[in-house]
């Protein structure tokens, strides 16, 4: 039986940035502050779910679809705050 040596293209590396992106271009904290800012996100979209789960009474098996309607919701709602922004800052 032959083997052969396959790399491991799941590991994170230099390739997974963004296209154009280098590890350098990153300003210091930067890694923090996106990490910060998805662990606030999760911690929005987790809270939003469980008022989701309590409102529809409970019961199992609807996980990812408290989830994904929490997530939905809050994208929702911050692209309403987005616009409410931009129009205040365009004056109107």
């Amino acid at each position: 039986m032959r083997h052969t040596a396959r790399s491991n293209s799941s590991a994170a590396g230099p390739r997974d940035l963004p296209a154009g992106a280098q590890a350098a271009d990153a300003a210091p904290g930067a890694v923090e502050s996106c990490s910060d800012e998805q662990d606030a996100r999760e911690t929005r979209i987790r809270e939003a779910a469980y008022r989701l789960y309590e409102q529809r009474g409970g019961g199992d098996g609807r996980d990812i679809d408290d989830w994904l309607e929490a997530e939905a919701m809050l994208a929702q709602h911050d692209a309403g705050e987005l616009q409410a922004s931009q129009a205040a800052d365009a004056g109107l």
